[in-house]
């Protein structure tokens, strides 16, 4: 496992573990609420200043993956690379 992956892997799980922890905070924040008829995710975000952990999980999400799967294409790029000019000397 390179650098780039084991970053990646951390970015992806805190990414994952932050958006379950802000669904379990709106969740018992509209439990708690008396009028159970309140908006929606964007509305109970708002009512508890939830957005910024919000936005900044999917952006982890996102780091995570791009991290974990660049030098995965890299590899996949060079050994076609190699493929091709071998087919090419054949």
């Amino acid at each position: 496992m390179t650098r780039n992956e084991r970053i990646g892997s951390v970015f992806l799980l805190s990414g994952a573990l932050l958006i379950g922890l802000v669904h379990l905070a709106v969740a018992t924040y509209t439990s708690n609420q008396a009028n159970l008829s309140s908006g929606g995710l964007f509305q109970t975000l708002d009512a508890i200043n939830g957005f910024f952990p919000y936005i900044l999980s999917f952006i982890f999400l996102i780091a995570g993956i791009v991290l974990i799967f660049t030098k995965n294409l890299e590899s996949m790029t060079e050994k076609t690379k190699t493929n091709m000019e071998r087919n090419e000397m054949i």
